[in-house]
Parts: structure tokens; sequence; C-alpha cells
């Protein structure tokens, strides 16, 4: 992934080293989040505040998906070679995906004696199970964050029309972005995150805007650079109020996207996070900020390892969602996850090297 942090393009075509630290220190944060996001279920959530938080923390896939959506045209799209793509990110992503979801699969196997997934196919075991085993696979259901995986695989092969996005008029690119992020605000996210068709609905929206910002990227930021930073984060505190003040705890999900249903709060939350958390960074533009730079750089192998974390930790502790029912348990959940993931991954590196990546992704 450091690649695509660095490879900048000049405006005569030609490309240039350029290190966007503060879009380390955006991904960073998200990667954070994400996390965040994944420690907090035997928190109750029940007050105004508990809410306000906890929907701030939720839903940091969306900001991923523009951050994916910015790289694919800032350091793919000069020269994009499809097959070379989807090989770099097969290699990336994939292969350390179906590495760690086999092993997924065996550990469920032989902690509870069968593979699980919402829906039966078979009432013969010989049959359900290597149906369940392979619907996990293709959703990613059998590890909590893992259906992120075969959504943006997805998008991936999908990449020929988000080049023929990029060709668009400006006016046009706009139009797409808008109806993209306007749907997402009415279909809500799959039940369970089991669709990855009903995913790509809800998050390309989110991934084009990151290639209309990388097409935009100087405009956009002297906008933002305008605006004071208490009153974008003064509107993403606002739209977390208006969530809570709706009853929406956490993401929406739905299990058609045509199913009616409210709108989904997080849209317009997460679109003024991605606005706040970038006039943020954009403070710290020529800095390097060290912690949020290897945390950046590592970002997929902690969203790999992650949830093996609290796999384990939910074993040692049966009673894990139990005891973490306050903010500060929350967070010192957060922190143990976070160093025991990080350790993990610096001694898989140390260990294997660049193979390395083959199993976390790094």
């Amino acid at each position: 992934m450091q690649d695509e942090v660095s490879l900048s393009t000049r405006k005569d075509g030609s490309s240039a080293r350029e290190r966007l630290y503060y879009f380390d220190n955006f991904r960073g944060i998200a990667i954070l989040l994400v996390v965040a996001g994944h420690c907090y279920w035997g928190w109750p959530r029940v007050s105004v505040p508990e809410i306000v938080v906890a929907n701030v923390i939720t839903g940091a896939t969306a900001l991923f998906a523009f951050i994916s959506g910015f790289f694919f045209h800032h350091a793919f799209y000069r020269n994009f070679d499809y097959r070379r793509f989807m090989r770099k990110k097969s290699i990336a992503i994939a292969v350390p995906y179906l590495v760690l979801m086999s092993l997924v699969l065996v550990t469920v196997l032989v902690l509870e004696g069968e593979v699980f997934f919402p829906i039966e196919f078979s009432q013969n075991v010989w049959l359900d199970y290597p149906a369940a085993a392979v619907a996990n696979i293709a959703t990613g259901r059998a590890m909590i964050a893992y259906w992120y995986v075969p959504f943006i695989m997805l998008m991936f092969v999908l990449s020929p029309l988000f080049i023929r996005f990029i060709a668009l008029r400006p006016r046009f690119q706009v139009l797409v972005v808008g109806v993209g992020l306007l749907t997402a605000l009415v279909v809500g996210r799959p039940t369970w995150n089991i669709n990855p068709l009903h995913s790509v609905v809800y998050l390309a929206g989110f991934y084009m805007l990151g290639i209309l910002y990388s097409l935009n990227r100087e405009r956009v930021d002297a906008v933002i650079a305008r605006i004071p930073l208490a009153v974008l984060w003064g509107t993403v505190l606002l739209l977390a109020l208006g969530s809570a003040a709706t009853g929406q705890v956490g993401n929406l999900h739905k299990d058609l996207p045509w199913q009616a249903s409210a709108l989904d709060w997080m849209v317009p939350l997460k679109l003024a996070m991605i606005v706040a958390i970038l006039a943020t960074v954009k403070a710290f533009a020529n800095r390097r900020i060290p912690i949020l730079g290897y945390i950046a750089e590592t970002s997929f192998a902690i969203f790999f390892i992650h949830p093996w974390v609290l796999l384990v930790l939910s074993v040692l502790l049966p009673d894990l969602n139990d005891l973490v029912t306050t903010p500060l348990r929350v967070a010192l959940l957060f922190l143990a996850v976070i160093v025991s993931t990080l350790g993990f991954i610096w001694s898989a590196k140390s260990v294997l090297g660049p193979r390395s990546r083959y199993l976390i992704g790094y």
C-alpha cells in the first residue's frame, strides 16, 4: 500500500514522488475508527451522548471506500492496465483474505463443530457445510469486518466503469456521485453484510467521491481551508445528534436495497466526517506523525488481524461483551486490540519477511 501513498502525477503527465502525509494520517485515523467500531458491542449505548459517540465511530468503512477511490485515480489511473491492476490487488488483498478466511472456517469447525451461515442450504450436513463455507468466503460473513474484501474486490473488478466515470465531464461526474450518495441514503447496508452487490450499491458513491476529490484536490482543499474546523466538527456533532434523535444506533441494515425504511443517517454523517478529517489532517500536511504513519502503512494488516485478536479474547473471556459495558472499558479493549494487533504484525513481518504479505497483507 505504500506506493499508493507516495505516487503522484504532475499536470504534464509525468510521475513524481510526493509523500502525501496528510493521507497517511487520514488512513491511520480511518483504520483506528474501524477497529474501535468493533470493540463496543457490549456497551448498551442508551443515552444520547453514548449514541452520538457510537455513531461517530461506526461506519468507518465509508471512509475507506473514499480513500480507495482517491488512490484508484491518484496512483493507478495514469497508464491503467486492468490485468496488472487486478493481479496486484489479488496478491495484496485476495490471497491473504483466502488464507485467513480458510483458517477462520477451520477454527469455527473445530471450536463449534459446524460451519455457520445465516442461510441453511441443505439439511444434509455433508452438503450444507461445504455450501456454507463457500458462502462465507464469498461474503466474508464468518469473521467480523471481512465482508469488506468481497466488496472491494468487486469494486476493483468494476474498474472499467470507474475509468469511464473519470472520462465524464465534471458536471456529469458530480451528478453521478450525487445520485450514488442519495442512493446510499435510501438503500442502507445489507443485513449481516452478506450481500457484496448491495454493499457496492451502498458504498460506490463514497468510492467515486474519492475519485472526484483526487481529480479536483487543489480546488477542494482551497475551499475546505476557508471553513473553520469548529464549523466542520460542529456539523459532524449536529448530524450525530440528529441520528440519535431519530433512534438510529449504528448502521442501518436492510434485507433488500428497495425495502422501505428510514433514511440512513450514516451517509451525511460520514460525508461530514470525511470533510472534517481532511481539513484537520491538511493542517499537518507537511508533517509526519510517526504512529499514524505506521498505522496507515499497516492498515490492511490491522484490518486482517484485529478480528483474530477479538476472537482470541472472546475465547479467553467468554463474558467479554458483559465485561465491556462502559466507555472506559471500551477504550481499554480498543487499546488492547490495537497493541496486540500491531505486536502480531511486527512479529509476523520479522519472521516471514516479504512473505508476510501473503498472510497479513503487509
